[in-house]
Formats: C-alpha cells, sequence, structure tokens
C-alpha cells in the first residue's frame, strides 16, 4: 500500500498536456477471468482507478485466448465487440498479456481509431512491432530467466541438473527460447535437459529420471501435446509430485502446491503500473511523450512451507523476498496469553474429565473450585489496589477493602454496573459518554483479544466528594477485574503547579511593565519640571491684565494634567506620592458618599454597607480615594447605561494563606487581619482573557478610555502592601475585593499648615545649591528661587555638587539635591553633604514616593521632601518646611 500511495502520489505530480480524455476504459484481457494471473493484474488495475480523484468507468473483456486459439477467437471477438459498443468509444484501451494486444494492434482502427492503447504483462514486444503503431505504451513482463537461476544455484550449489519444462503455448516456446539462449551463463558444468511439449505421461516418466540433484524451471506448462489443459494448481502439483529436486517458477500465481517459486513476475504489479499510466493519458497527457518501461517489477518470492521441505532458511534469501506460507507470528507475540489459555482449558479439562469419570470425588472438586474463589478473594481483599470484580452481563460481583475506602461504595450499593453508572456518574451525558467507551472496549477485548486502554473518569463518591480516577481493566473469559488508581491529589498538584506558574509570569509582567511605566513617568516628570515651572515664573511677572494671562493658565492647567498622568503611572508602578497615615476606610467611603453617585450611571442604585467597627489602615488617603473612584467608574461603566447595582462594602477580616494566594499580586503577604474593600456590580462582566489583562497599562475595553485605571488601582494597592482579588463571569457580573493590612493606630488628621513669609525665607535659607543631572530641572528651579529674591548655584552631578559645597560651606544653607543621578548617586552625596556640613538643610526631590526616596537614605532622612514636578509654591513650600525643621545632628 504505501508503495501504491507513492506512485499516485507521483502521477498527481506529473505534468500534462492537452485536454483530459474520456473517462471510460476498455480493459481487454488475454485469459479467462478464472486464471489467477488475469485476477491479480485485474485486481491490481482496479485498485490504482478507485483511488483517483474522477475514477472511470471500466468495461472488462476477456478473449479466452488460452482455451480457444487466437486466430479462431479474434475475428469472433472483433464481431461482437463492434455491435456491443456502437457509439461508446473509450478513452484508453487497457490490455493485459500478448494476446490482448495483439488484437486491439489488428482490431483498433476498425473498432476504436485513435484511441490509446497501454498494455501489460506483454512478453514478446518485438513481435508486435509497435513503431509501427502510434498512442502505445505500457509496461513489459520480462521473465528474468536467468535471474531465477542464479538464485537457484546460490540456493542449491550442489545440484548440476537443470530441467526446463515447456509446453505448446505461445508463452511456453517464448520462454523455451530464452532459456535455450543461457546455456552458458551459468557455467559448463551444468547438465540441461529441455522436456518439450510432452504428453502428462511422457513428461511424468522424464521427471521421475532426473537425478535428485535437479532443478526443475517450469516455462508454462498448462497444455500437452494431445491438447489437454491443466489449470495451474493441476500444473505445479503435477511438477511438484513427479520432479525430485525444488521446482522453480517465473509466475507468482505458480507457487504452492509443492512449487518452490523464483524471481517472479507479478500480475498485480504489472496491472498497477499499466493504471498509473492510464491515469497520465486520462488527466490529458500526451501517450507518445509516455515511452514503453524498460524494466519488469519483478519480485523474489518463495513458498516457506516448501522452502522448509528442502532445508532453507529466510536469512538465506533477498532481503525483499515475499514469502507466502509463512506462519503468523501471532503465536510469538501472544505465547504467554496463550499459555494461560491452554493452562486454562486444561485445568477445565481435567475438572471436566473427574467430573465424567469419577462421581465419587465430585464433592471433592466442587470443594477445590470454593477454595480457588476463596483463594481469588482473598488475592483481591488483600491487594492494596481498588478492584471490582464483574461477570459479563454486568452484574457485579464483589469489590475489595481498597474500593470501599476510596468510594464508600460497597456491593450491596452497586449490584449490577448500571446501578455503578447510576451513582458514580450522576450526569446523564457524561454517564451516557463512560457506559459507551466500557461497552465498546469490553466488546473489542471479547471478541478481537484488543486490550483495553487506560482511561481517566471523574467519580462521584458515596459522600457526593468527586475523584479523578484512572480506571484499568482485565478481561478474563467471563469474570473481569477493575482495577482504580486514584490521580485525584497528583491532578490537583498539576493544576496548582499550572496555576502557581501563571501567577508568577504574570506578576512578573506587572512588574517588568511597572519599571516601565515608573522608568516614563519619571523622566517625563523633570520635562514638565521645564513646562510648569516657567510657566509659573512667566504667570508671577505678568501683570493682572495681561492678555498672556489665560493662555499661561492654560499652559500651566495642561502641564498638572500630564502631571496626574504620570502620578497615574507611578502609582501602577507602585511608586506614586503617597502620604502614609492611618486613616478609617468607613470614613473615606463616607465623605465619598455623594460624589460617588455623581460619577454613576443615573439607572444604577449604589448600596453602601460600611463596618460597624472602624477598618483602619495606613495609607495614602488621597491614593485609596482614587483607588474606590476608579472602581465605582468602572462598575458603571460595565452596566453599559442598563439599570444595575453597584456595591460598596468594607469589613475587618481574618484573611488565611488560602485566600491571599488568590490575589493577583505575588507578594509573600503574611495572614492575619486585614481590612476589605469590596465594590461590585451586577455589569456584563468579564471572560478569562480580559480578567488576565485588565491591569495592563492603556488596555481598556472602552471606545474613549486610556487604559490606566485600573493599572493605577494595582499600583497603589502593590505600594500599600496589600492585594487584589477578582470574581467576574461574562453576565454574572464583577466583584473586586480589596485587602490591606489593618491598623489599629489612633487615626490622625494629615495638616500642612507650615506658614512662612517670602520676605525673609531668602535670608534664613542662605545660599542654596541645586544638584541635578537633568539641565532643564536645574535651569528651571533656579528661575523659580531667583524670582524670588534667593541666592542660588547649580551643580550638573554629585562630584560638583560636593566640591561646589566645600568650597562655599560658609554661604550654603540649603542644598536642593536630586535622588537619581548617573554616577555619585543621591544617597551618597547625601551621606556626604551631613559629613561634611551636619546642620546644612536638604531638601530631596524625586518623582517617585516620599517612603521610597527616605528609604534610600539610611539612618537620616532629609529635612523636607519635594516630589517632582513642582511650581514655584510648592517649592517655597518643602524650603519652608526644611529651614523651620528641627533635628538630632549625629556625631561625624
Amino acid at each position: 500500500m504505501k508503495r501504491l500511495a507513492l506512485l499516485l502520489f507521483l502521477a498527481l505530480l506529473m505534468p500534462v498536456s492537452g485536454q483530459a480524455a474520456d473517462r471510460s476504459v476498455l480493459l481487454l484481457h488475454s485469459y479467462h477471468p478464472d486464471f489467477p494471473w488475469t485476477r491479480a493484474v485485474d485486481h491490481g488495475i482496479r485498485k490504482v482507478m478507485s483511488q483517483l480523484p474522477d475514477p472511470p468507468v471500466i468495461y472488462t473483456e476477456y478473449l479466452d485466448s488460452k482455451r480457444f486459439p487466437p486466430r479462431q477467437q479474434f475475428p469472433r471477438m472483433a464481431t461482437l465487440l463492434k455491435g456491443k459498443y456502437t457509439g461508446i468509444t473509450p478513452g484508453i484501451i487497457l490490455t493485459s498479456d500478448d494476446n490482448a494486444l495483439a488484437f486491439a494492434l489488428e482490431y483498433r482502427r476498425e473498432l476504436f481509431p485513435g484511441v490509446p492503447i497501454v498494455f501489460c504483462g506483454v512478453n514478446n514486444l518485438e513481435r508486435h512491432r509497435l513503431n509501427r503503431h502510434d498512442k502505445v505504451t505500457g509496461v513489459p513482463e520480462r521473465f528474468d530467466i536467468l535471474g531465477t537461476l542464479r538464485l537457484a544455484r546460490r540456493l542449491f550449489p550442489n545440484y548440476s541438473t537443470i530441467a526446463f519444462v515447456s509446453d505448446s503455448t505461445t508463452t511456453g516456446r517464448l520462454n523455451l527460447r530464452e532459456a535455450m539462449k543461457l546455456r552458458d551463463a551459468l557455467g559448463r558444468d551444468i547438465n540441461y535437459r529441455f522436456l518439450i511439449e510432452l504428453t502428462q505421461s511422457e513428461l511424468a516418466e522424464a521427471l521421475r529420471e532426473l537425478p535428485d540433484s535437479s532443478l526443475v524451471v517450469n516455462l508454462g506448462f498448462w497444455r500437452d501435446r494431445h491438447g489437454n489443459l491443466l489449470s495451474n494448481q493441476e500444473s505445479m502439483r503435477f511438477l511438484a509430485s513427479n520432479s525430485p529436486g525444488p521446482v522453480l517458477t517465473l509466475w507468482d500465481f505458480l507457487i504452492g502446491e509443492g512449487t518452490l517459486g523464483g524471481l517472479v513476475v507479478n500480475g498485480e504489479r504489472q496491472g498497477e503500473t499499466a493504471a498509473l499510466l492510464a491515469a497520465e493519458i486520462l488527466r490529458g497527457a500526451d501517450p507518445g511523450h509516455l515511452p514503453v518501461l524498460s524494466q519488469s517489477p519483478n519480485t523474489p518470492m518463495f513458498d516457506w512451507q516448501v522452502m522448509r521441505r528442502f532445508g532453507l532458511k529466510a536469512d538465506q534469501l533477498p532481503q525483499e523476498t515475499v514469502l507466502l506460507n509463512q506462519p503468523d507470528d501471532w503465536m510469538a507475540r501472544n505465547r504467554g496469553k496463550v499459555w494461560a489459555v491452554v493452562l486454562l482449558i486444561l485445568a477445565e479439562t481435567g475438572l471436566l474429565g473427574l467430573l465424567l469419570f469419577n462421581i465419587v470425588r465430585r464433592r471433592h472438586s466442587e470443594a477445590r473450585l470454593q477454595q480457588r474463589d476463596a483463594d481469588f478473594r482473598k488475592l483481591i481483599e488483600a491487594s492494596p489496589i481498588p478492584m471490582r470484580v464483574t461477570r459479563l452481563g454486568g452484574e457485579v460481583i464483589y469489590v475489595n477493602r481498597q474500593f470501599t475506602e476510596l468510594l464508600g461504595y460497597r456491593r450491596e450499593d452497586i449490584p449490577t454496573m448500571e446501578d455503578w453508572f447510576e451513582a458514580a456518574y450522576p450526569d446523564p451525558n457524561y454517564r451516557a459518554q463512560v457506559a459507551r467507551f466500557w461497552h465498546d472496549q469490553v466488546e473489542k477485548n471479547t471478541r478481537f483479544g484488543q486490550p483495553i486502554e487506560l482511561r481517566e473518569w471523574k467519580v462521584r463518591c458515596k459522600n457526593g466528594r468527586e475523584r479523578e480516577i484512572v480506571f484499568g481493566h482485565t478481561q478474563l473469559t467471563e469474570l473481569g477485574v477493575t482495577t482504580l488508581f486514584d490521580v485525584t491529589s497528583r491532578n490537583r498538584a498539576v493544576r496548582e503547579r499550572q496555576a502557581f506558574e501563571q501567577k508568577v509570569q504574570q506578576a512578573q509582567k506587572l512588574e517588568s511593565l511597572g519599571l516601565l511605566a515608573g522608568g516614563i513617568a519619571h523622566d517625563f516628570n523633570n520635562l514638565l519640571m521645564g513646562v510648569l515651572g516657567c510657566a509659573d515664573v512667566v504667570k508671577n511677572r505678568l501683570p493682572g491684565d495681561s492678555p498672556l494671562a489665560q493662555p499661561v493658565e492654560l499652559i500651566i492647567s495642561s502641564a498638572e494634567r500630564a502631571a496626574d498622568l504620570t502620578a497615574q503611572m507611578l502609582a501602577y508602578s507602585g511608586r506614586g506620592k503617597f502620604v502614609i497615615e492611618p486613616v478609617d476606610l468607613n470614613q473615606i467611603v463616607s465623605e465619598m458618599g455623594q460624589l460617588l453617585r455623581t460619577v454613576i450611571s443615573k439607572d444604577a442604585e449604589l448600596a453602601v454597607e460600611l463596618s460597624e467597627a472602624p477598618v483602619s489602615v495606613k495609607a495614602d488617603t488621597t491614593q485609596l480615594r482614587q483607588v474606590i473612584m476608579n472602581l465605582i467608574t468602572n462598575a458603571s461603566d460595565a452596566l453599559e447605561g442598563q439599570s444595575g447595582h453597584i456595591r460598596v462594602r468594607t469589613e475587618r477580616i481574618e484573611a488565611d494563606p488560602a485566600l491571599l494566594a488568590m490575589g493577583v499580586i505575588e507578594e509573600d503577604l503574611a495572614p492575619g487581619p486585614y481590612a476589605l474593600i469590596e465594590v461590585s456590580d451586577t455589569g456584563i462582566g468579564m471572560d478569562a482573557e480580559t480578567r488576565s489583562r485588565i491591569f495592563d497599562p492603556f488596555f481598556t475595553s472602552k471606545f474613549a478610555g486610556r487604559g490606566l485605571g485600573l493599572a493605577a488601582v494595582l499600583g497603589i494597592i502593590r505600594g500599600h502592601r496589600g492585594t487584589i482579588l477578582i470574581d467576574s463571569e461574562p453576565g454574572k457580573g464583577s466583584r473586586f475585593r480589596i485587602l490591606l493590612p489593618l491598623c489599629d493606630e489612633d487615626l490622625t488628621v494629615a495638616s500642612d499648615s507650615a506658614s512662612r513669609t517670602d520676605t525673609d525665607l531668602a535670608s534664613r535659607a542662605g545660599t542654596v545649591l541645586i544638584i541635578d543631572d537633568d539641565a532643564t530641572v536645574t535651569r528651571t528651579s533656579r528661575m523659580l528661587l531667583e524670582a524670588h529674591g534667593f541666592d542660588v548655584l547649580t551643580a550638573s552631578d554629585g562630584k560638583a555638587g560636593l566640591e561646589l559645597a566645600r568650597g562655599n560651606l560658609d554661604r550654603i544653607g540649603l542644598v536642593l539635591l536630586d535622588l537619581t543621578m548617573p554616577g555619585m548617586k543621591g544617597e551618597e552625596v547625601f551621606t556626604r553633604l551631613r559629613q561634611m556640613a551636619p546642620r546644612l538643610k536638604v531638601v530631596l526631590s524625586s518623582g517617585y514616593t516620599e517612603q521610597e526616596a527616605i528609604d534610600h537614605m539610611g539612618a537620616q532622612a532629609p529635612d523636607a521632601f519635594l516630589h517632582k514636578p513642582y511650581d514655584g509654591e510648592r517649592l517655597l513650600q518643602a524650603i519652608t518646611r526644611a529651614v523651620g525643621a528641627e533635628r538630632d545632628v549625629l556625631p561625624a
């Protein structure tokens, strides 16, 4: 089949020209339908034709020229076909063997003018003089007599006589002529005998007179000298029974009945090859461009039974040899099972014999059977594997203790397999799937011996729990033993590992995006410094009625909106501007109640459920308001303008590791008391893909959204050492739960009441040294300070700043220091300034949070912190806080 598929594939790839021919084929066989060679050729042709994309119609005719001489048969057949095929012109004439080709060439012009001819099985191409005819191609049948003799000589080196047997048929005479040409090809030590056109009795006597070391070659013996016909089987049996040595043949259908074999022509391969040539013509190929094949597809083929008779082994033959009548290897593959079955049959036979011939010992035999059954039950019961024994028909005979411990069912609970299916598989569709699988597997095992495959199913235990079980089954004639392997824990571990890996990947993605967002926001804040600061300087220098006042205010407003955007990006990265203090979530939600009702759609109903006890956390009030506002806005959008419910709830809870592990933030959070803020809605909900991306920056499902709201929520909660839990399904709404560490410290109200007087602030602060690597920040800060009367020195990096401070310690009273600089970092510059001048005031400036910045400073904190971007007012407030700050001076 592989060879045929390859030939078909190559045939479809061959280029064609012209138009496709008529799709019918006239198949002319030289012999009658029962002739084995004819059947083989016919089978090969039809096998190829049936696999074509558009199989043609095949008309088949038999010339029967072995039983009726061609000179008499051909005219009658021509007359028959002329009347039979009136109005029908086939696309191709396919012929098998010499006589059919001779007939087609002689009568084509009369019957089917111009129709291409494809032949196979032709022994004597020269006789037909093909060069006189056009549109003729095919595959010859060339007997490899020399190859067969050489192979036989190699197998039987001590045999010195070769006898050729042939009859008066065309094939027999042609083969005899070829054989006589080969007499000198094998050496002069061979004694040749030619047994030609003899009667059956003459041939039998001649064969029996041959020496024992003789090889007999059947060149074709179907008709003796008196015209008596022999079938293939009769011919093979006649030669084998009368020959003292091996009988060789040139045809595959003459192997058997005592004939050893040879390098034979193969009728099926002849038919396949000719059909492929015909397929090309049907697809439009020009027959004149398809030459006659030069090689005949012959095959070494031997009878395994005859080989054993003459002491031959398979390893003596060519590798490609086809062995006929070889015993199936099934015995070798199933030797163990066969012996088990044989032993079982012998045991049952012995038992039957005892029952028939020794009635007296009947009770004893029954006792032995009962003991065997008891032993079997003991074996099943002692097994550490849960097992169930059933009988064909569905009766449950026995379940062992491990089965009951695993699933809870006793034999009384499931007396039949139908009861088992009802109890273990409550879902009707799933139950039908399981039952169909088992019935099919047991039937295939019973009928064909096919092993029952292992399969995993979900099983409901007697207590209602579900377990994942791998079932194995062995059918022992009437009884079947089912083994159960509980893989629930293994599968749960696999799922947990996959979920953990998924969460780690999500955390890594969020962390990477956070670093990117934080870096972009930090650099953007430096750029906004120039815009906001310069606009503030221009604003302060303009008279109140200046026409430029409004554009400047617009610049400042746009810059502040851009600063808000970077603040959201920093919040997502967890580096937003936090002012941490104890706050009550109940108070924050209550204060925002009216504001929240203004941002939701008019058809939405807002319900607020606050905990009776205070829910205190250490947090930035402004950031928590942003979290609540973003979640409420998101819930309102999920309603899509339809009526629905939004609920805000606060509560004090105890969070265990399992609950914390469900959060989207992959942090090592300690179990214990937590504050809960829950926002839920009855909106459209989210699928798994949307849930996995809602915290990505700039991802949004809204038409006009920026995709930073939930990203900022994630960053804020991560910065507060909390986590977020999400429950949502399409059409079932969404629920966001925020968990923050609970704080029971006294609540404080932050105030920024620091006061200053611009008239003396510059003198109190002294000269201000600005150390910042960003030239825009440096120039803008200098303009802001000089506009308010400050003396200013600037340095572009930490090293230059230290040198400038060392040379002007008598003048410099305050340093405005950037935290992140290339080369010498801000924390190192800060430490050296403290060592150089312990009472020197330092204002630390950064785009990150105050807490994160101060954490870098170590034991001593700066006198004030200034968040970028800032305007002149916030700069003066920071200087005021620094000048008025009192702190202990550590010894150098």
